[in-house]
């Protein structure tokens, strides 16, 4: 039996190799399109499709509530809440010190119809 050339164990070797890295590579696939029952892993997160088209946010996967509804347009809680700045900073601090409007803060919250006594997240902005 006449032995093998360099170039032959070469291929072979890069022959097994790329078998190898096509079967991790098929792994890595699967594993990036996993089914996440609860929240997507920070690390497979730029794998998901987020809408960019409009001018308000989505969420990555919707959950099974409905928002509760409320007088606004927009299903949403405001409440304001008032709060002092030194003088220094200008801007509101100065027009709540001559007898205007005093300095608010907007905090908004969207709450889900969820059955009595069920804790769940909230989403809020201020």
């Amino acid at each position: 039996m006449k032995p093998d050339s360099v170039s032959a164990q070469a291929f072979s070797l890069l022959t097994v190799a790329i078998m190898i890295g096509s079967s991790y590579l098929i792994y890595v696939q699967d594993v990036e399109e996993m089914d996440y029952d609860m929240r997507v892993p920070v690390w497979a997160r730029n794998q998901q499709q987020f809408h960019t088209e409009q001018a308000y946010s989505f969420v990555l996967e919707q959950g099974p509530y409905e928002l509760l509804e409320t007088e606004n347009e927009f299903d949403s809680v405001h409440v304001m809440i008032p709060y002092d700045l030194p003088i220094g900073e200008g801007g509101a601090s100065v027009t709540c010190s001559i007898g205007m409007d005093c300095a608010q803060i907007s905090l908004a919250y969207w709450r889900p119809k969820v059955p009595t006594g069920r804790k769940v997240p909230v989403i809020a902005e201020f």
